[in-house]
């Protein structure tokens, strides 16, 4: 039987061979142009390699043309390409962010606030009183004995945001309260009654954990004391869509 024509089958590998390049190209290249190029590529592929002249039937490729054109892919399949910038989408890439909107480097923020709440040996200090800015009046005690036992529940809270963030997991409100419920928290239930006396809940805390977090990140405070000179902050990779989108934190960790 005659293979079709050298020329279609020289066109098809050069074509495969030019997808290829395109797939392994640059991480810097931007989602969308090389998603257009892949695509504009592979279309012009599938023409250049089904458009015969009239009245030419379309032949079955011989063993050795089937051959070449396994030979190609596979070195596709084999050839590692560069690795793209974190946030830019590659052909087969994903949002490698956390539950698809926290990021390595929010997450760095807000596991760091958290933790600046928490004392060297795990015990609660009362550095993040200032937070109570962010609590509803109506939420905050009153009275001389109500008002210090209510901050000691307030600034437990982190301890219990400090300790989901560093178990790999996000502190929702509802993963707040699994934890909260653990035996080792005892002591902290009793703590979290006093805070919750007035009608403060977890999604309270956590609103004023982001706000806080959002305004030291705005003036620089959180950048100066976590980040300069900082070996695990400099290999935190990057994501263009949800990087510091403290809007998104606020929405998703609130529930609102």
């Amino acid at each position: 039987m005659n293979g079709p024509p050298s020329g279609v089958a020289a066109q098809t590998q050069k074509q495969q061979q030019g997808a290829t390049a395109d797939m392994n190209g640059p991480g810097e290249t931007a989602p969308a142009e090389s998603n257009a190029k892949l695509a504009k590529t592979t279309q012009g592929s599938a023409q250049g390699v089904e458009k015969q002249p009239q009245g030419t039937k379309r032949k079955a490729p011989s063993a050795a043309e089937e051959a070449a054109v396994k030979s190609v892919k596979s070195s596709a399949e084999s050839t590692p390409s560069s690795a793209p910038r974190f946030g830019e989408l590659q052909i087969g890439a994903t949002c490698q962010c956390q539950d698809e909107w926290l990021s390595p480097r929010t997450k760095h923020v807000l596991q760091g606030r958290a933790g600046d709440f928490v004392a060297e040996y795990g015990y609660v200090n009362q550095n993040c009183v200032h937070l109570t800015q962010y609590i509803p009046s109506e939420y905050l005690p009153r009275g001389k004995k109500a008002a210090p036992l209510w901050v000691e529940g307030f600034t437990m809270m982190f301890k219990i945001i400090a300790e989901i963030f560093t178990a790999g997991q996000i502190p929702t409100p509802q993963e707040m309260e699994r934890t909260l419920g653990l035996k080792e928290h005892k002591a902290d239930q009793k703590l979290f009654k006093a805070y919750a006396k007035n009608g403060a809940d977890y999604e309270a805390v956590l609103e004023a954990l982001v706000l806080g977090a959002k305004g030291q990140w705005k003036t620089r405070e959180f950048r100066e004391a976590h980040c300069i000179d900082n070996a695990e902050w400099k290999s935190l990779p990057q994501c263009k869509e949800h990087d510091f989108d403290w809007g998104m934190a606020e929405d998703v960790l609130t529930d609102a």
